[in-house]
């Protein structure tokens, strides 16, 4: 009987204490415990993400842009050939100076460094490639005579009559061509063909060159070289180019009229003519 009036003591006490206690304490804890899910989906996540890698919407630039160097002036084509060195007239002193050339193949010590200079100052050439001249390719006909029609300044052409089935408009020496056959500096390798792919020789630069000169009289002949003879059509061509400084053959008595041209062997005769 005692026990059981202990524990009813006991009860009692404990409602007595609970009554006590404060209401806004269960409401308290009955909020944190129902706060993390609920905010969770009304409030906004502000943590810090700037050091975060992000993927940009739109490429980067490229590095590396189209070169700027002028375009090779010469057909795509052109296969370097081996050709005999000339000893043409004047020869550059050799110098110690840098070179004010592009051209990996173009010593200042060459014969044909200041007419190469020249040629790309006035832009008669800018090379096989940005930094090859090629010396020692022999030059084609197209090639020779764009050279003539830039070292005399790239004339406009206004009537296009072109007699030639092998020269087409959009050739890149079409108006050279077309030029020159307006001007008499060619009449072609027949009447309705120029042969603009095959070398030209050492002859027929020379001769393009003096009609380019309007066919200058060349007055009394003195000619040294014996494969140069008075009934060849280069003859006066020849005389005129000796008697100006613009060649002196391949060697004291041989002008060697039929090797392929190279080009700097026709830079070199442009140079003296119009330095």
């Amino acid at each position: 009987m005692r026990r059981r009036n202990r524990r009813i003591a006991i009860l009692i006490s404990l409602c007595m204490i609970i009554a006590l206690i404060p209401l806004s304490t269960f409401s308290v804890m009955a909020a944190q415990r129902y706060e993390n899910p609920l905010s969770k989906l009304f409030t906004t996540d502000t943590t810090d993400t700037s050091d975060d890698p992000q993927e940009s919407e739109t490429p980067p630039a490229d590095s590396e842009k189209p070169s700027d160097s002028p375009a090779p002036s010469e057909s795509p084509d052109v296969t370097e050939t081996t050709a005999p060195s000339p000893s043409e007239s004047v020869k550059p002193t050799p110098s110690e100076e840098p070179s004010k050339l592009p051209f990996t193949d173009v010593s200042t010590k060459d014969y044909f460094y200041e007419p190469v200079v020249w040629a790309v100052e006035h832009t008669v050439t800018a090379g096989t490639e940005p930094t090859r001249f090629s010396p020692n390719i022999g030059c084609s006909r197209a090639q020779v005579m764009m050279f003539l029609w830039r070292a005399n300044g790239s004339p406009r052409i206004i009537l296009r009559n072109n007699p030639f089935k092998d020269v087409k408009e959009g050739d890149y020496f079409y108006d050279a061509v077309l030029w020159a056959v307006r001007n008499g500096i060619t009449t072609g390798t027949a009447t309705d063909t120029f042969s603009p792919d095959l070398n030209c020789t050492r002859a027929q630069v020379m001769t393009f060159l003096w009609r380019a000169k309007n066919s200058p009289d060349v007055g009394r002949r003195v000619m040294s070289f014996t494969d140069v003879k008075a009934d060849q059509y280069y003859y006066d061509p020849v005389c005129w180019a000796v008697k100006e400084g613009i060649t002196a053959g391949t060697s004291d008595t041989t002008f060697s009229p039929d090797e392929p041209c190279t080009r700097a062997q026709v830079v070199t005769f442009l140079w003296q003519a119009y330095k």
